[in-house]
């Protein structure tokens, strides 16, 4: 697992307002929103049981084994609800048809 960047201990480089008191608020672009909707799009064709597999593995980077406990899932039956998910993206995506 990946850890996470080290917070600054300088505030410093911080932007702030224009008055200087707050930092500035940041927005998502339209490319940011576009690119979640399609991830939601993606994630809803696949449907709920395979979503759920999904977003462990993909999204949330857990390992195939913490992704079966979260789902109290069989042990290897992972591999296969994986499988049927990824079959679903690439489904989605137009691959292999």
């Amino acid at each position: 697992a990946e850890k996470a960047p080290p917070m600054p201990t300088s505030w410093q480089g911080v932007p702030r307002s224009q008055s200087g008191a707050a930092p500035a608020r940041i927005e998502p672009t339209d490319r940011a929103i576009t690119a979640s909707a399609r991830v939601e799009a993606a994630l809803s064709a696949a449907g709920p049981r395979l979503r759920a597999m999904l977003e462990q593995v993909c999204v949330r980077g857990s390992s195939l084994q913490l992704a079966e406990q979260a789902l109290s899932l069989r042990r290897r039956q992972g591999k296969t609800v994986l499988k049927q998910g990824l079959q679903a993206l690439a489904a989605h995506y137009g691959y292999g048809t």
